[in-house]
């Protein structure tokens, strides 16, 4: 190929006219059918020649990176395009290239970039030479610099950056053993701990470090020294990747764990020297307080200490903090490093630190923040804190981080120009691991904290008298006008004094008293402050300190009556931090005189505030009030739901246009598409705790149905099946969509197409995995309203016909008994069928609608007794077994001639009463099992007298110790349920019973609120409202009040029985079942009638034991529901 004609194409690419470039791409993608290509474009980007001036350093860099697209974009053993010949020659030609020194430097680095795929690609095992290779060529490096030819450096660093590539692999323990690991390091570890060693020494006698440090052009002797520190710093950088995954071996000897570490602390004095030559006002331009080190970024020396921070602050925090702590064979090593180099590592971490700041500029760099990882890290060292820290302690915490919490020039101009992007940025839940501000704040606290005996005792007070004699002198700055020069440091002292709020509880030295006269002095007058960030940096700190003891109820109502009219502030960032702190302000009994009568227009205001910015801290804010002020708001329930309906259906628009880019780079727009989501997920959250505040009574009914029919369409939208699962809205429109029929009385008619999506979301088998999640909903519109569920039709079935719920249930059970890929997906299917056989016994429905589904349904479960029982675990096959026996109450006329159809009666029964006697199955009966065994007895034995298979099937039962077990075993729980609710009705429940109250207690919620204005820091977490989140709606019904209970008593009868079984098997008899029409039915009395009104004749004992448990249902029902005295009173 001629070179010249490819120069010419390259040239064309770079042509500002359109035409020029489509005609070289087109000349490209006509080369490119030469599978020589990249070895061509590899020799034309890396030669010395010019021909003759054509090819420029342009042409040649354009070169190289075609070259590193073709390659990066996928595994070139995986490409037909790639021979092995072609692999071979660009494997041999790109390390010496990296090498040359003929070579510019912005092709170097595409060039290195390529090598770094392909060692990816092909190293270790398709490319065995290399790491002789690079032996060799790090061998003859470090020879000729010994001899003094610097030069040698280029090519030095050219081979150290294919070490690197290859020794990033060891980083992964998934793609090596750790012997692998400690044999490469074995062999390079030492000779490059050497030549860093060499090179630093080279560095260190550089004369003029200032002059080094200018940004101007540099001489030749300064160039080498720059290609050194580029080697030593690589060379750090392989250094990093061999000891990421665990300590080498080859450095837990004393010697040369001494050595390493001798060299790291040489390798700070040398370049901590250079760097305190530099004077930091020359890094800025001119009067700038805040300056940023992108000017520094380019000196090879100055990239170099962000790499020895980083190996430092691992070293101390891996080894030097708790050498007990280490594996056993680097605990030499790390003894070595906690008693002779933590405190001098430190040194210098604080030397960079100061550096940073000289009282009138500040730098920010990550070069300070890993320094100021090592000083954190170094308060949990005795001789570091004592020896450098504590000295240091007073100027670092009142000047050099102090300066640091200040309101910066930089959130000053985004709270002016980009409101919204200050807020975004600030509440980013992913945070900002590289912000000086947060992590001052984070430093200064862990220095205050006096967590051993070395630590001072005094700092804490010693830095909050500081800041009270600050704000002092800010307020009357700010009194006077002063408004630009005291404002920032205000802020500082503010954000200071929440982060500490912590360790005021902590350590016991700062009183609610004293607390509440910083907080009217300093902080409840900027609520009114001219300066935007004060005023919301003020509402921030009065809701962190809002849970004080105040000193009169009324300072807290007019704090709150202030705070308010916020919502309306001119300022956006205001308004937001307004109305996140509201949800710590609100929730309390003293903010209800002052909330309830403008409970309205504060929710109007949130609206406001959500549709200007999504904000999912905002929507929290809602939810809470909502779930506090559910009395007061309930009368607006159909208006509130209607609004979150629409400003949700606006984000979710948002969001499905921005699907197609979620997947991509997007930045910022990236960042708007996650606040978006979770401010959707708030609001179904927000429409949840909405729903629940409606009364579940009669005069309500007219407000669920109406609720029902607006949210209609939003969980159509969710649930047609696919497109909402893409947002990750499913599982909450599932939850919501269960809360709302649980609170109705009824089902508008219009709401019976969203129980139709659900059995089209069932019958989906992708969505196989939600089936579980759709018994809950399923269950509630079925106990809602089961003559409906069974008779109305609202659904289409698979064969396109109108059907009715109860007939897509049959529907469901079968894709469920047919597709579902494992047993819990199976464990659905008798679930489902006993909801709706209970269901249909208990509404009396003898529609033939009804008929036909129970017929379906006991078929089925018999079906999969008779084909599918051996191969499932006991406790699914009484799951299945259940079906059998609530049929036999249920609906008796089928299921006993379904039974006797089968040839085999005696037998099937027989074989559920052997099940339910296994010692797997009997260790886990619920109650709800005894129960339906104990009905279908008392059904057998009432049909007896006119069916001779029914009196055969009651036989079975009567013959079994099944009754006297279950009588025994009923009353043991309920004499336990006894005694404890008198214990509650006579108030002397103790520690040890609190347990049985976790059940009830469904008010946990550990959302936080965030401070917009800067906060991050704090991880304080909101406490919840007292008695305002308990769930009364019972999602998934169940004997929730009395599970603890129920489940201490079934250990306790699993330990009397001492019976062994396997551990291993799958329980499907849980507990977390729905609540159903046995719950309270008194079974032990219909089994006393039934057998009184028979010939069933039984032991003495057995019936006596029927007789109490019987006495004992009534008992505890009504103590259920008894009240203590104290509670009456009130």
């Amino acid at each position: 190929m001629d070179l010249h004609e490819l120069c010419r194409i390259f040239a064309a690419t770079l042509n500002p006219d359109r035409n020029y470039r489509d005609a070289a791409e087109s000349a490209l993608y006509e080369l490119s059918n030469n599978p020589s290509l990249p070895v061509i474009l590899l020799q034309f980007a890396t030669m010395g020649d010019s021909l003759g001036g054509a090819a420029t350093p342009s042409i040649k860099l354009a070169a190289a990176c075609r070259l590193r697209n073709v390659i990066c974009k996928s595994d070139w053993n995986r490409v037909a395009y790639f021979t092995e010949e072609v692999k071979a020659q660009i494997k041999a030609l790109i390390v010496p290239a990296v090498c040359s020194t003929q070579v510019e430097e912005a092709v170097r680095r595409q060039i290195a970039s390529t090598m770094e795929y392909i060692v990816g690609y092909d190293y270790p095992k398709r490319w065995e030479g290399l790491v002789a290779q690079l032996q060799q060529l790090l061998g003859e490096s470090i020879a000729a610099i010994e001899s003094g030819s610097m030069e040698a450096c280029v090519a030095l660093r050219g081979g150290l950056q294919a070490l690197r590539f290859c020794c990033k692999r060891y980083e992964n323990v998934t793609l090596c053993t750790t012997d692998e690991i400690d044999g490469f390091a074995a062999n390079f570890l030492p000779p490059l701990l050497q030549l860093c060693r060499r090179l630093t020494e080279i560095v260190s006698t550089v004369p003029t470090p200032s002059e080094y440090f200018s940004t101007g052009a540099l001489g030749r002797r300064q160039s080498n020294v720059t290609e050194v520190y580029h080697c030593i710093r690589i060379t750090w950088k392989c250094v990093w990747s061999l000891t990421d995954s665990r300590w080498p071996r080859c450095l837990c000897d004393v010697q040369a764990a001494t050595c390493f570490f001798d060299l790291l602390l040489f390798s700070h004095q040398t370049v901590g020297g250079l760097i305190a030559a530099v004077d930091v006002n020359a890094v800025g331009r001119g009067g700038e307080s805040e300056v940023s080190c992108v000017p520094l970024q380019q000196i090879a020396a100055w990239r170099l200490v962000k790499w020895l921070g980083k190996i430092s602050s691992r070293c101390i925090s891996t080894l030097g903090i708790a050498p007990r702590a280490t594996e056993k064979r680097a605990r030499a090593a790390a003894n070595l490093l906690h008693d002779r180099y933590v405190a001098p590592l430190t040194q210098h971490a604080l030397a960079l630190v100061k550096w940073h700041d000289n009282g009138t500029t500040m730098i920010n760099s990550k070069a300070f923040i890993l320094a100021l990882e090592c000083l954190e890290l170094a308060v949990s060292h005795q001789a570091a804190y004592v020896e450098h820290l504590l000295p240091s302690s007073e100027q670092l915490l009142t000047s050099l981080l102090f300066r640091r919490l200040r309101f910066s020039s930089e959130d000053a101009e985004l709270w002016t120009t980009n409101p919204e992007e200050y807020v975004r940025k600030l509440t980013d839940p992913r945070g900002d691991l590289f912000n000086a501000k947060l992590l001052s704040m984070g430093f200064i606290v862990t220095l205050c904290h006096a967590r051993k005996p070395y630590h001072s005792q005094e700092l804490l007070m010693s830095f909050i008298t500081f800041l009270l004699t600050k704000l002092a002198v800010l307020s009357q700055s700010l009194s006077q006008g002063s408004i630009e020069i005291a404002g920032p440091e205000y802020d500082g002292c503010l954000y200071a004094i929440a982060q500490m709020k912590k360790l005021f509880a902590h350590d016991h030295q700062v009183d609610d008293g004293k607390i509440e006269w910083l907080l009217l002095t300093y902080v409840t007058p900027l609520l009114s402050c001219p300066i935007g960030y004060l005023r919301a940096k003020a509402v921030y700190v009065l809701s962190l300190f809002s849970d004080i003891a105040w000193s009169a109820p009324g300072t807290y109502s007019n704090i709150l009556q202030a705070v308010i009219p916020l919502l309306k502030d001119e300022e956006l960032p205001v308004r937001i931090q307004t109305c996140v702190c509201l949800s710590r302000f609100i929730r309390t009994d003293a903010a209800r005189e002052v909330m309830t009568p403008q409970i309205g227009a504060v929710v109007e205001q949130y609206f406001q505030i959500m549709r200007q910015m999504d904000n999912d801290g905002v929507v929290r804010t809602l939810r809470k009030t909502v779930s506090f002020y559910g009395d007061a708001l309930s009368v607006w329930a159909t208006d509130l739901c209607r609004m979150l309906v629409q400003h949700f259906l606006t984000v979710h628009e948002q969001l499905s246009s921005k699907q197609k880019d979620l997947d991509a780079d997007m930045g910022d727009e990236e960042d708007e598409a996650i606040d978006s989501l979770l401010a959707a997920d708030e609001l179904m959250e927000t429409l949840r705790t909405l729903v629940q505040a409606v009364p579940r009574e009669e005069s309500a009914r007219a407000t669920m149905q109406a609720m029902q029919e607006t949210l209609a369409p939003l969980l159509t939208m969710i649930m047609s099946v696919r497109q909402g699962a893409n947002l990750g809205f499913m599982d909450a429109a599932l939850h919501l969509l269960t809360t709302v029929v649980s609170r109705s009385l009824a089902i508008a008619p219009s709401f019976w197409s969203i129980a139709a999506l659900l059995f089209h979301v069932g019958l989906d088998a992708s969505f196989m995995d939600y089936v579980e999640h759709l018994i809950a909903p399923i269950d509630n519109f079925l106990s809602v309203d089961p003559v409906g569920f069974l008779d109305y039709l609202c659904c289409t079935a698979p064969d396109g016909a109108h059907a009715s719920c109860g007939e897509m249930v049959v529907h469901l059970c079968q894709a469920i008994i047919t597709n579902g890929s494992s047993f819990h997906h199976l464990s659905t299917a008798p679930k489902l069928i006993d909801a709706v056989l209970l269901q249909t016994w208990s509404c009396g429905s003898t529609t033939p609608k009804a008929q036909w589904v129970c017929t379906q349904l006991l078929q089925q479960s018999l079906g999969v007794l008779s084909s599918r029982a051996a191969t499932m675990p006991q406790t699914l096959q009484t799951l299945f077994a259940d079906n059998i026996l609530v049929g036999i109450f249920a609906a008796p006329t089928i299921t006993v001639p379904l039974l006797e159809s089968t040839g085999a009666p005696q037998f099937i029964m027989d074989s559920i009463v052997g099940l339910l006697q296994a010692p797997v199955v009997r260790s886990n009966l619920r109650v709800f099992d005894r129960k339906v065994v104990m009905m279908s007895f008392a059904a057998l034995l009432n049909a007896s007298a006119s069916s001779a298979t029914a009196q055969v099937l009651a036989s079975s039962v009567a013959s079994s110790p099944l009754l006297a077990q279950f009588a025994v075993e009923d009353a043991r729980l309920m004499t336990n349920e006894v005694a404890y609710h008198q214990k509650r009705l006579s108030g002397k429940l103790d520690d040890s019973d609190d347990e049985h109250d976790e059940a009830w207690d469904n008010s946990s919620d550990d959302d936080e609120d965030t401070d917009v204005t800067g906060s991050d820091l704090d991880d304080d977490m909101d406490d919840e409202d007292v008695g305002s989140d308990v769930s009364e709606d019972g999602d998934i019904r169940n004997e929730a009040q009395f599970s603890t209970v129920l489940a201490q008593a079934n250990k306790m009868r699993d330990a009397a029985l001492g019976e062994d079984f396997d551990d291993g098997e799958e329980n499907f008899l849980d507990d977390n079942d729905f609540e159903t029409p046995l719950d309270d039915t008194n079974v032990w009395r219909v089994v006393g009638e039934a057998a009184a009104q028979t010939a069933f004749v039984s032991h003495d004992n057995t019936m006596t034991a029927v007789a109490e448990a019987s006495r004992l249902f009534d008992t505890c029902v009504e103590l259920r529901n008894a009240k203590h005295p104290a509670t009456k009173a009130q």
